[in-house]
């Protein structure tokens, strides 16, 4: 409701200074850099895009506002989309990379780099040697930097799936907050990658996780010899004997 509210404020304020209804006029714009011929999926300093021309009052003749040259633009990006299946996934899984990926390291990609916590991250000093530039950008940091990414999404629907076989509100929250993740991984898949975009549902994608985390806690305490493993938590609860316990009954 927040997010809707502050949109419609903004579309609110365009329509009262610029006489048109939109929340932002930089989406085409956005959305060009992230294709095309050459592109990578994320920033690049000079984008090629894709040649468009004005679909909205060509024929016309009508002197097409800013609003409706991003929603022209828009239509022309996903056209070449269409059009261009192979390059198309191809962009997509480099976006989803740069989307996914940690905040530093070999696949680091995106803006957070200027996230001044990162001043002070331990590996800072580490890759100023040349062992350690090896062991940070060389085979083991692309391994650890890829079991980040892969088991971020593991995670992530499997927390889902544990809330969805719980049914009612637990299904309901899990589904709800698995919808937002993927909506925002889906903008930056028609947009740009970068990691900084997935900060806005990192809550949410956070607490599925978290799910997941404690599935496994309570799958693996329920193998050790004890009289019950339960785990009390809003929406989550699980309560299973033991071996023991039924050995002994």
């Amino acid at each position: 409701m927040i997010s809707l509210l502050t949109s419609a404020a903004l579309a609110m304020r365009n329509y009262k200074s610029m006489g048109f209804v939109a929340v932002s006029t930089n989406l085409g714009v956005t959305m060009n850099i992230g294709a095309g011929e050459g592109a990578s999926g994320g920033y690049v300093n000079n984008p090629k895009g894709v040649k468009c021309q004005s679909f909205t009052g060509k024929l016309s003749g009508i002197e097409l506002n800013v609003a409706d040259q991003d929603r022209d633009l828009v239509t022309c990006v996903l056209r070449w989309y269409l059009k261009n299946p192979s390059d198309s996934l191809r962009l997509f899984w480099n976006k989803s990379v740069f989307f996914w990926s940690p905040w530093f390291g070999p696949l680091a990609t995106g803006t957070m780099g200027r996230n001044p916590w990162l001043e002070i991250h331990p590996l800072r000093e580490t890759i100023k040697t040349k062992s350690g530039f090896e062991m940070v950008a060389g085979s083991i940091g692309k391994t650890i930097s890829w079991a980040w990414i892969l088991g971020n999404v593991f995670l992530l629907f499997l927390g889902w799936r544990m809330l969805w076989v719980r049914g009612g509100l637990q299904r309901l929250w899990g589904s709800s907050a698995l919808s937002m993740v993927l909506v925002n991984w889906l903008t930056s898949l028609i947009t740009i990658g970068d990691h900084r975009f997935r900060i806005p549902t990192m809550s949410l994608s956070l607490v599925l996780q978290m799910v997941a985390l404690f599935g496994f806690r309570a799958r693996t305490k329920e193998l050790k010899p004890q009289k019950e493993v339960e785990i009390l938590w809003p929406g989550l609860h699980w309560k299973r004997k033991s071996q023991t316990d039924n050995l002994s009954s």
